[in-house]
């Protein structure tokens, strides 16, 4: 028998390919296999929004 939290688990989670993902990534998987990037592209990538991360950054650049 199947304890609570594995089925909350289980609920909330698929896998693609073996890899462990949140359902809404499994239901548009075939999407993002799909996509081809354009040369034209850009891409975007900023630092995490989350203040513990935030400190976690500002002190490993103290010790250089």
């Amino acid at each position: 028998m199947m304890d609570s939290s594995k089925r909350d688990y289980f609920e909330y989670f698929g896998r693609v390919h073996g890899i462990l993902m949140y359902k809404d990534f499994v239901k548009y998987w075939d999407d993002v296999e799909a996509f081809e990037a354009r040369p034209d592209d850009i891409v975007i990538a900023t630092y995490p929004k989350s203040e513990s991360m935030s400190a976690q950054y500002q002190s490993s650049e103290e010790e250089t």
